[in-house]
């Protein structure tokens, strides 16, 4: 399609099923090698997150990546969840969570252990919500 044809066509819709939402203070370790560095976190939803980064995996990579609040000591507010790559960017890359979502799970959640890699949809909420609500 040309610039004219796109520009009488709608643009098409955003796949995404899940609200993102921005928090200046999340970031992403994962393990490329080296000694792990913060990455910043663009957005998150409860179905995945962009990651500034400069790596570019293979799409359909699954990246097991701990998500935490950079001004909590110690990692206090922290998550580790595999994410899969399906879709690059100029600066980074876009990740859905590869939950384990069982219905009975959904209706009360466990509390978030951050070295488990078990995580549900009520995880992710959860750990959105206390980005949301904490103060520091």
């Amino acid at each position: 399609m040309n610039w004219l044809q796109r520009f009488f066509h709608e643009e098409p819709k955003d796949p995404r099923q899940s609200q993102r939402e921005a928090f200046p203070s999340l970031v992403a370790y994962f393990f490329t090698g080296g000694t792990p560095v913060p990455h910043h976190v663009r957005d998150i939803s409860r179905s995945g997150l962009y990651v500034y980064t400069a790596e570019r995996w293979y799409l359909g990579t699954v990246i097991r990546i701990t998500l935490t609040d950079s001004r909590q000591p110690a990692g206090q507010l922290s998550l580790t969840v595999n994410a899969q790559v399906v879709r690059w960017g100029n600066d980074g890359v876009g990740l859905n969570f590869i939950l384990n979502d069982l219905k009975d799970r959904r209706a009360a959640a466990p509390p978030v252990d951050p070295f488990s890699t078990n995580v549900c949809t009520a995880h992710i909420e959860q750990f959105i919500h206390l980005l949301r609500t904490n103060p520091s």
